[in-house]
């Protein structure tokens, strides 16, 4: 029934849907709405509470993880998109709901600032990220976020705006806060197993400043690739965007590689 009541909140407008409603569409009488929730205000605290729940999983299992900021951000925009119906009339409505809600609203979103927080404080420790406070980092993003959602009609009148923007806002955002010594370093830096330039926290693998190599030499698990599996990969990138014949591509990905740090000590790692 929550999932049901989050689809209608989202379609029709939270203080516009009536419970009445959301039993119409879950195909079950009035009063069996009421007999897993008390009032409709009841009803739409578990609402936002599922949500908030589902987003702050992911960030909480990311922080534990050491993540950077950038996949933090990540998740929590990839989040928002699954609920962004319904968090654009939350955000939009917020001010017209009962008191009660709108405490739930905050603890959600302090919930958010603590772990967003906590993967900046650690990039601020790094020196990757410039000196802030951590509630600003937080309302400045959370305040891009909500401008594009609250005028989504005029960014992406067709579909998700956050889906249609999500690399640039996120992009754009670290970019902000990334220290400039970090931009500096980030624009002079090669991966040292295929060559590519480096400019954004996104081309490297991981997202993390620290490897030395880019997202297309990672391996699922954050590790480099070996020489053999690069050479592979390589290969085949030369032959479907030149078109040469196998013998011909691995020979030119051989030369090429041969020119790399990661590879010039040995090349059977």
């Amino acid at each position: 029934m929550i999932e049901i009541a989050i689809k209608q909140f989202g379609e029709n407008g939270i203080i516009k849907t009536r419970t009445s409603d959301i039993a119409k569409v879950a195909n079950v009488s009035h009063g069996t709405v009421f007999a897993h929730f008390s009032t409709q205000e009841e009803l739409l605290i578990s609402v936002i509470e599922e949500f908030g729940n589902q987003i702050t999983l992911r960030l909480h299992e990311l922080v534990n993880a050491n993540s950077s900021l950038l996949q933090v951000l990540e998740a929590h925009i990839e989040g928002l998109i699954e609920f962004e119906p319904f968090y654009t009339r939350l955000i939009i409505e917020r001010r017209l709901l009962p008191e009660s809600i709108r405490n739930t609203y905050i603890m959600i979103q302090s919930t958010v600032s603590f772990h967003i927080g906590i993967a900046a404080e650690r990039e601020i420790q790094q020196g990757v990220i410039r000196k802030a406070p951590i509630h600003l980092i937080y309302n400045a993003w959370i305040g891009l976020i909500h401008y594009y959602i609250i005028d989504s009609d005029l960014f992406s009148p067709n579909g998700s705006v956050l889906q249609k923007y999500r690399h640039e806002l996120v992009e754009h955002y670290i970019n902000q806060l990334q220290n400039k010594k970090c931009k500096e370093d980030n624009k002079m830096k090669q991966c040292i197993a295929c060559g590519m330039p480096m400019k954004t926290l996104e081309d490297f693998a991981m997202g993390d400043l620290e490897n030395e190599y880019c997202l297309y030499c990672c391996r699922p698990d954050g590790t480099m690739q070996s020489y053999d599996e690069k050479l592979n990969s390589l290969t085949n990138f030369i032959v479907k965007t030149q078109g040469l014949d196998a013998k011909t591509a691995n020979s030119a990905a051989k030369s090429m590689m041969a020119k790399l740090p990661a590879w010039q000590t040995d090349s059977t790692i």
